[in-house]
């Protein structure tokens, strides 16, 4: 900076030359620290999954289950899809295999259930049991949150994976797994 006058000031070329070298650095190690904080995140990433329970998924996996396999092998009725097919999508987009339902820990609540999948209270109810008892959905207290929770069991989610797995390697070798059963 040069004194111009008596109250005045005005920049020198030096001056803007010094200011524009520490704008670069300033930009320069913004830079850095992005990438510095973008490679973090990957290597996080990349360990956390790693670390995880046998069984358990980050939510940044796509899991793409179907339930068609299911619905051919045994003839569910209209509210059991509706139920199975809710819970499927919510581990597809969460990696969650169970969800947690409107009510108390005392007892379930069946009226939010029914309107949850649309459908009557005793629908939703039978289609519950029925998918218990068939060993496809469990419906158990979780003190901890206070809510009941609905999930897949992992026996259901590791068929629906299989029968995911076979479909891609007989597709892609050109013969279906029917030829297994002979």
């Amino acid at each position: 900076m040069k004194k111009v006058g008596f109250f005045g000031w005005t920049i020198t070329e030096e001056c803007r030359y010094l200011y524009n070298i520490k704008e670069l650095a300033r930009a320069t190690e913004e830079q850095q620290k992005s990438n510095r904080r973008a490679t973090e995140e990957q290597q996080l990433a990349t360990v956390s999954n790693s670390f995880l329970p046998k069984g358990k998924f980050k939510p940044n996996i796509s899991h793409q289950l179907s339930i068609e396999p299911w619905i051919r092998k045994s003839d569910p009725g209209e509210t059991e899809v509706v139920v199975v097919d809710m819970l499927v999508k919510h581990f597809n987009e969460t990696g969650e295999k169970y969800i947690y339902l409107p009510g108390t820990i005392h007892q379930p609540d069946y009226y939010n259930i029914s309107e949850l999948i649309g459908c009557d209270i005793y629908a939703a109810r039978d289609a519950i049991t029925k998918l218990k008892q068939e060993g496809i959905v469990y419906l158990m207290a979780d003190r901890s949150v206070g809510k009941w929770k609905l999930g897949l069991k992992k026996s259901f989610v590791a068929m629906l994976q299989y029968e995911a797995e076979v479909g891609e390697v007989g597709e892609e070798g050109g013969e279906g797994h029917a030829g297994a059963d002979s």
